[in-house]
């Protein structure tokens, strides 16, 4: 339902309509049609760079987790709480206020690919490391043994 709003956006703020379709794609600037949920691991596979425009409705944003463990340099918002709890700006990801476009379109301008390189490994890095299936578990058998050895 925002698809007019954001395409006037791009436009503004990206100079988008300077851009053929073509062109735009090749820039790896575009507008991703909706696709079924089986296959959007796999486009953030082949993405470099994941904004996640949110003003924290949604609650956490799975949205942060998935893209970081793909290895995608992750640009959230600071009102979103995945973006907030994940997301170390400038290290593993970068974050702007909510609403906030000129400053959305000034983090993208100044990405370079030394710097998207290094924030997707660290993306990566930090799933692995705190937000894992791995670590919960751990985590948990952690306190599991904690809670039984203070009962008895």
């Amino acid at each position: 339902p925002e698809e007019a709003k954001l395409r006037r956006l791009g436009q503004r703020y990206l100079r988008l309509d300077a851009l053929s379709e073509s062109e735009s794609k090749a820039s790896g600037i575009f507008f991703q049609a909706p696709v079924p949920i089986q296959e959007v691991r796999g486009l953030m596979r082949e993405a470099e760079v994941v904004v996640m425009s949110s003003d924290g409705g949604e609650g956490w944003g799975a949205v942060v987790n998935e893209a970081m463990a793909e290895g995608c340099c992750m640009i959230g918002t600071h009102e979103a709480g995945s973006s907030a709890t994940l997301i170390e700006h400038g290290v593993n990801g970068y974050l702007y206020r909510t609403g906030d476009v000129s400053e959305l379109a000034n983090l993208l301008r100044q990405l370079d690919q030394e710097s998207i390189r290094s924030c997707g490994e660290r993306a990566r890095e930090t799933l692995d490391s705190v937000w894992s299936p791995e670590h919960a578990a751990d985590k948990l058998i952690e306190r599991m043994t904690n809670t039984s050895s203070r009962l008895g």
